[in-house]
């Protein structure tokens, strides 16, 4: 979702970059839970960082929405 965010032109490619680092943060977070249980608080807690990406791309459609005339410059076939 990240990837997409970052090459649609629509939304700002900083929130693709945030999501994107953020996929990849569950990815790490998840191999270090079943492989190092012994960690797995001290990994749990970049899971709010991540989190707040998510929350930021949905506060921007929310409240700034899309950019129309670059989304109508778009063709679609």
């Amino acid at each position: 979702m990240g990837y997409l965010v970052f090459k649609s032109g629509f939304i700002p490619k900083f929130i693709g970059v945030w999501l994107i680092f953020g996929g990849s943060v569950y990815i790490v977070q998840t191999f270090f839970i079943f492989h190092f249980p012994q960690y797995q608080e001290t990994v749990s807690g970049v899971a709010g960082f991540t989190g707040l990406s998510e929350i930021v791309l949905c506060l921007w459609l929310l409240i700034r929405g899309i950019n129309l005339p670059k989304m109508q410059q778009v063709s679609v076939p």
